[in-house]
């Protein structure tokens, strides 16, 4: 692996996983991204939104800045939703999986 200038290759990792639109909208699958030490997910998103140069910005957060309630999210296999995103951690190698919100089935 070639290190760069930066040292980001020694940088935590985390890798996003998108489903649905906003797979068509990121126009890839997957994500990796750097992280700082003691990042939460907040942050993460926010740099994955810089990442996909704003494209999922409205589709992750709404207009006062939180992270929309009905996007469903999996850290490490956990499922969030509305609040308790606001309030984790993630780890190195941490993989988090994004699912907006359902619709259609029976009710």
């Amino acid at each position: 692996m070639r290190k760069n200038w930066v040292g980001e290759d020694r940088m935590p990792k985390i890798k996003f996983k998108l489903y649905a639109h906003l797979r068509e909208i990121a126009n890839t699958r997957e994500i990796e991204i750097n992280i700082d030490e003691n990042s939460t997910l907040v942050d993460a998103l926010k740099i994955l939104v810089d990442k996909t140069e704003g494209k999922l910005d409205k589709y992750i957060f709404n207009k006062k800045g939180d992270v929309r309630d009905s996007l469903i999210f999996v850290v490490d296999g956990k499922s969030l939703k509305g609040n308790e995103v606001m309030k984790v951690s993630i780890n190195k190698d941490s993989q988090v999986a994004i699912f907006p919100p359902f619709s259609g089935g029976r009710t």
